[in-house]
């Protein structure tokens, strides 16, 4: 996948503190690997301090045997210590995003972007589980990583461990394991298992100190207690599930933990805010992944959104007074155009399927091929070359509508009639389906076929490492300032083994990379916005299955020249089918 970033929105919330992790890292080149002074850390989190030095010392061990398999060419004891490598990691997982170099051994967010592709466990693990290993990708990977590793064990050790630190930490660890929940961090169903179970057994070990130096505080307890329970009931099973509820109880977990903190003088507020707060307090709602959040920026401007709703209607936006954004964007299809294709100005139909509008206002990228960064700027494109307008004429005219002008204090121009078309865009939110009330309390919400569904759309189908939680679209959370783009290789009809010619991004960026490469649209409402992908070809969610299980445009012989590996084929049971149809259908969909 293809990440785009914008600039920070403003109603996105930073998690508190001490270390900015959003900022590009440091690439791991040759720096010291010898012990660090230890820091002065408030005495009462020494030992804390103390074992993340001794899991540090552990992924340092693990490294060295990793290396000394490598060398010899031990291909089953490289893979041993591979995963050595990465059970040690996880159990560092709850404080790394405190160190510097170490934490380049698994860059997040941004950095993830910023990062050699030879560096890190991510390169590790693909050259030691080919077949046959490729000992050549493997040593050039240990030695852009061998810094890190070794100098994993020293830098706890130079943290001024604080409060605040601790706590900043530890809320961000808790989210991240919710992230790595879907497998997208793995390769392999061991590393799916080590990232989960281990990875969820690190967080209690120091959630549990941190526990004892709150006195115990019994949500904290009870929270622990229920993820316990979810990590013990899936350590043994073939496949992990409950994968809904276990995300929710690490989001009690990140809301307890942040609680007891406070209570002790160290306030920090959660990845995001919600869009519909449970708590009094910010930092004790329990935030995950699937948490609907607050609108980014200020809130619409009701007057200036009341303007945009009607100029959604209003066929003097278009050249010859026959089109309006509601001719595309109708009511009882999602804001999406339905099952028609409607035509532009010129009678020809649009280019490409007319997506729905509902949530547009978290989306950092706009339209197919991603051209629009703003919805004023969308809104633009749309007037000018789908609807034929002229602004400068449009705005003669409706600057004669008396009603309009007086709305419009500062006058009726380009700018006022796009940032008008923007509010009202900003008031188009869905997060009341079944999934939402799950999420949010009521679990009642989904049925047990739905809970079955999202497992597979969070696991073995892959979709959520696309069609990222919680607006389901190619926007990721927690900043929601990142947007992908696929390329799949959409035919021009199910099963045609021919690509459909629209080369999406590749006609704005025009890089063979970027050819036949696509926004990722949400699944919300997903009954209503047939027929799905770009060019609208598929008719059925029971296509677009088939197309994904069978391993899209890879399947057919078409993949492009940037493939998304994550659209690889997958096997599935009619019953697994059934319940992840079930899930997207009416588990997604707002009455």
């Amino acid at each position: 996948m293809k990440k785009l970033a914008v600039p920070l929105l403003a109603g996105s919330l930073a998690v508190c503190a001490c270390r900015d992790r959003s900022e590009p890292g440091p690439v791991v080149t040759a720096p010291s690997a010898t012990a660090t002074a230890p820091a002065q850390s408030r005495p009462e989190l020494v030992k804390i301090q103390q074992r993340a030095e001794q899991d540090g010392q552990a992924v340092a061990r693990a490294f060295a045997r990793l290396e000394h398999a490598g060398t010899a060419k031990d291909a089953p004891a490289a893979r041993e210590a591979y995963l050595g490598l990465r059970r040690a990691w996880r159990r560092l997982l709850p404080l790394s995003s405190l160190l510097e170099y170490a934490a380049t051994i698994e860059p997040d967010g941004d950095e993830a972007d910023e990062t050699p592709a030879d560096l890190g466990l991510k390169p590790l693990g693909k050259a030691v589980t080919a077949e046959p290993p490729n000992w050549d990708a493997l040593g050039s990977s240990l030695r852009r990583t061998s810094p890190a590793a070794r100098l994993a064990p020293s830098e706890p050790r130079a943290i001024a461990l604080s409060l605040p630190k601790l706590a900043d930490a530890l809320s961000r660890a808790v989210f991240r394991w919710g992230v790595m929940l879907d497998g997208s961090a793995a390769d392999t169903p061991d590393e799916q298992r080590i990232d989960v179970i281990d990875g969820g057994r690190a967080l209690l070990v120091y959630v549990g100190e941190v526990s004892a130096l709150a006195g115990g505080p019994e949500r904290l307890s009870k929270a622990s207690e229920r993820f316990d329970a979810w990590l013990g009931a899936n350590e043994k099973s073939p496949r992990i599930t409950g994968k809904l509820d276990g995300l929710l109880s690490s989001a009690e977990l990140g809301a307890a933990l942040r609680t007891a903190l406070a209570d002790k003088g160290a306030t920090v507020l959660p990845p995001f805010a919600p869009r519909r707060p449970t708590q009094a307090d910010l930092f004790a709602e329990p935030v995950s992944v699937a948490t609907f959040p607050r609108l980014p920026g200020a809130a619409p401007d009701g007057q200036l959104a009341a303007v945009g709703k009607r100029l959604f209607g209003d066929v003097r936006l278009s050249r010859d007074r026959t089109l309006s954004c509601a001719s595309c964007h109708r009511e009882g299809a999602a804001l999406s155009a339905g099952r028609m294709r409607p035509k532009r100005f010129d009678h020809k139909p649009v280019a490409r399927d007319v997506p729905g509008l509902l949530n547009v206002a978290y989306e950092p990228m706009l339209l197919w091929d991603g051209r629009a960064s703003t919805l004023a700027r969308q809104a633009e494109i749309a007037v000018t070359e789908e609807m034929g307008g002229d602004f400068r004429a449009i705005a003669s005219e409706l600057s004669r509508d008396a009603e309009l002008t007086k709305a419009l204090p500062t006058g009726v121009t380009q700018d006022t009639i796009t940032k008008a078309l923007e509010a009202h865009q900003r008031t188009l939110v869905s997060d009341d389906s079944p999934f939402d009330r799950y999420v949010r309390g009521d679990r009642n919400a989904l049925s047990a076929a739905q809970l079955r569904g999202f497992d597979l759309y969070y696991g073995e189908a892959r979709c959520s490492r696309c069609h990222r939680l919680p607006l389901t679209s190619g926007t990721e959370a927690p900043r929601f300032t990142r947007a992908e783009t696929a390329a799949i290789g959409v035919p021009r009809r199910p099963g045609v083994r021919e690509i459909d010619p629209d080369p999406g991004r590749g006609a704005i960026e025009r890089r063979e990379a970027e050819r036949h490469r696509f926004k990722i649209p949400s699944l919300r409402n997903l009954p209503k916005t047939a027929p799905y992908f770009h060019n609208g070809s598929f008719r059925t969610l029971d296509e677009v299955v088939d197309f994904y299980v069978a391993g899209a445009g890879e399947g057919l012989g078409i993949a492009p020249a940037a493939f998304d590996e994550d659209a690889r084929a997958f096997t599935v049971t009619p019953e697994d089918r059934r319940a992840l149809l079930d899930f997207l259908t009416r588990g997604l969909s707002e009455r």
